[in-house]
């Protein structure tokens, strides 16, 4: 891999820009600059040099290389961003949620875009009563998504994607877009620490906006209630069960017995 230096004009304005050359590609530094990479000396570049100086364009070839000029994220992604010195955010292509792509066909129907337009700032305001005036919401799209890597490019969030993500002091909040009628989410812990991180991020925590796994917990306590009432009964019906089987083998015995039967007919008739 290779670095120089090129200059560019656009829109009657000049910048400097920093990019690796690899082969027949050349990656251009998202921060422009050559001394702003991350930690481990991977960098977040794109194959288009008017995706790192125009902020509004995108032609979705973002990605990261490592110092050999490796992809470990391939360049096929509408933004990358980093969280702090260990997170990033990606943001791809294409939508993975199916509640996504509808919303996307949605935009021509009036009332339905109605619908998420009202979810959409029903989502924003609860995010920011949570984060506080310190926090900041990071992305909020309800026509598109992103998801979480390290820097060396390891998903934090099991390949999951969100529509909404809020940074707190503390902690990270997501929200997706897969249940219009209810919200649902969850916040992961972090620090400044890697070693923080992967400890933490599968650490799914109770939250007030609604957390999947208290729904999941509702639901299984409700089905051990029901297990416990139908263990009941089944104990009590089996009780019978046992009675009703002993006064059967009872009667069967004397039924099966015709001596006895007949002694005590004759037993009768003595008395008479």
């Amino acid at each position: 891999m290779r670095i120089e230096k090129g200059d560019f004009n656009y829109k009657d304005t000049k910048y400097s820009v920093h990019y690796a050359v690899v082969g027949e590609k050349k990656y251009y530094f998202k921060s422009i600059d050559d001394d702003k990479k991350l930690l481990n000396g991977n960098r977040i570049v794109s194959l288009e040099l008017l995706d790192v100086i125009d902020s509004n364009n995108s032609s979705c070839n973002f990605g990261i290389i490592n110092s050999d000029g490796v992809e470990i994220i391939e360049c096929n992604n509408k933004n990358i961003f980093q969280i702090n010195d260990f997170m990033l955010f990606i943001e791809p292509s294409s939508v993975k949620s199916d509640f996504i792509l509808k919303n996307i066909e949605s935009k021509n129907n009036p009332e339905l875009l109605k619908n998420i337009v009202n979810y959409n700032n029903k989502i924003i305001s609860l995010l920011k009563e949570k984060v506080g005036e310190d926090g900041k919401i990071i992305f909020a799209d309800p026509y598109s998504e992103i998801t979480v890597i390290d820097t060396d490019g390891n998903n934090l969030v099991e390949n999951k994607y969100y529509s909404y993500v809020a940074l707190s002091s503390d902690f990270i909040y997501f929200i997706s877009f897969d249940k219009p009628e209810e919200i649902n989410g969850f916040a992961i812990k972090y620090t400044d620490s890697k070693k923080d991180i992967n400890e933490n991020v599968n650490n799914v925590l109770d939250d007030s906006i609604g957390s999947v796994e208290d729904e999941l917990r509702a639901k299984i306590k409700e089905f051990e209630e029901k297990c416990d009432v139908q263990t009941k009964l089944i104990g009590e019906y089996s009780e019978k069960i046992v009675q009703l089987t002993a006064k059967i083998q009872n009667l069967e015995e004397k039924l099966s017995n015709p001596v006895a039967k007949i002694v005590k007919v004759l037993d009768v008739d003595d008395k008479h």
